[in-house]
């Protein structure tokens, strides 16, 4: 059943909110009364999951709340509460914790994805790839993220290929750093010297793990240089795969952007590549 918001809950949450009409005239300059007072307006009707975030776009609010942090957070325990979390919750753990928290729950992501709201909740980021580096997380973090990442479930948190793309690169980044670090740690130097670079061999390993079909080698390769590893076993079987691609050449299912990441993660880069290419007629 969807859930309702009213304007007696939104005046309970914005309380002292001034008398106002209409969208924010300049939500670079109104005040945090002018704020409160188009956020009371603008919940002034039944709202649900799929009209309350056009409404505040509507009425300019989400050019000013990260101005108002304060009231920023009483809408979002508002919101969360009637269950009127953004539908991209997992972009939203930073900006709307308890609207993106409720709707973990609400979706089973919750009980999905443990490790990784765990990291999200202590970095203070959006549950991605990017927000988990960006936030000072680790390499061991970011393969905590894979390992319940590839069940793929339908709660998911990654919806866009450019997830994939953000957690190869991410990954290597971060990898740098930890292959520094354990050359250093057997004693040796990590320095360039005569033309021979002590960290290339190591990388170009990674290379090869995160594009290999099923990121083939990359729990060894993390285990080589000290960390704990990646549990890949929840990964879509091969059958699983294959009728994938089938319903998708096929015209029974949508090349969307389901597809293309668990397709991406599962061909590999260079399988990938064939398949799009006989997807396209281009083989």
């Amino acid at each position: 059943m969807k859930k309702l918001i009213t304007l007696a809950a939104a005046a309970v949450a914005f309380v002292g909110a001034v008398a106002f009409a209409g969208p924010l005239e300049d939500p670079k300059t109104c005040t945090e009364a002018e704020f409160r007072a188009a956020v009371a307006e603008a919940l002034n009707t039944n709202l649900t999951v799929n009209t309350i975030w056009p409404r505040c776009a509507e009425y300019k609010l989400n050019l000013a709340w990260g101005r108002f942090p304060e009231a920023r957070a009483e809408l979002d325990a508002t919101l969360a509460e009637r269950g009127l979390a953004p539908l991209g919750w997992w972009y939203a753990v930073r900006t709307w914790p308890k609207c993106a928290a409720a709707a973990a729950v609400s979706s089973g992501a919750a009980a999905l994805y443990p490790k990784t709201l765990a990291i999200a909740n202590r970095l203070g980021v959006d549950v991605t790839p990017y927000g988990i580096f960006s936030g000072g997380g680790t390499l061991d973090d970011l393969a905590d993220w894979l390992s319940e990442a590839v069940a793929f479930p339908a709660a998911r948190m990654w919806s866009e290929s450019v997830v994939l793309t953000d957690f190869r690169k991410c990954t290597q980044k971060l990898a740098l750093r930890a292959v520094k670090r354990y050359i250093r740690s057997q004693g040796k130097s990590f320095v360039t010297k005569d033309g021979v670079n002590p960290c290339e061999s190591y990388m170009t390993g990674l290379t090869e793990a995160l594009n290999a079909p099923r990121f083939a080698g990359l729990d060894a390769w993390l285990k080589s240089i000290g960390l704990k590893g990646v549990d890949l076993s929840k990964m879509p079987s091969e059958e699983e795969v294959a009728k994938l691609k089938e319903d998708v050449l096929f015209g029974d299912r949508d090349m969307d952007n389901r597809a293309r990441v668990i397709l991406g993660v599962c061909l590999g880069v260079d399988g990938y590549n064939e398949f799009v290419k006989e997807y396209n007629g281009d083989k």
